[in-house]
């Protein structure tokens, strides 16, 4: 008996289990990158305005801003990646 796309020879084991499994993967893949960028954005916030006083980059501006923009990407990335898909 031929089988259709949506069904799998192995009980539990479905197309649709294996979407879910995978946008699991991605979610926490996202999640940890949008982490490391937040980390790397506030220090490097913090090392523009000399808070962190170590580095070439201790009190240049610059760095605060692109610390501001990354800490932005990394907030998007972890509020798209968490937000609750609509049924």
């Amino acid at each position: 008996m031929a089988r259709g796309p949506a069904e799998s020879t192995r009980p539990g084991h479905s197309h649709e289990t294996y979407g879910r499994r995978q946008g699991n993967i991605v979610r926490i893949v996202l999640n940890i990158i949008g982490l490391i960028l937040a980390f790397f954005g506030i220090v490097w916030i913090l090392q523009g305005l000399n808070i962190l006083t170590q580095g070439f980059m201790a009190g240049h501006i610059k760095w605060t801003v692109i610390g501001a923009v990354v800490l932005i990407v990394a907030i998007v990335i972890l509020v798209t990646s968490n937000r609750k898909k609509a049924a």
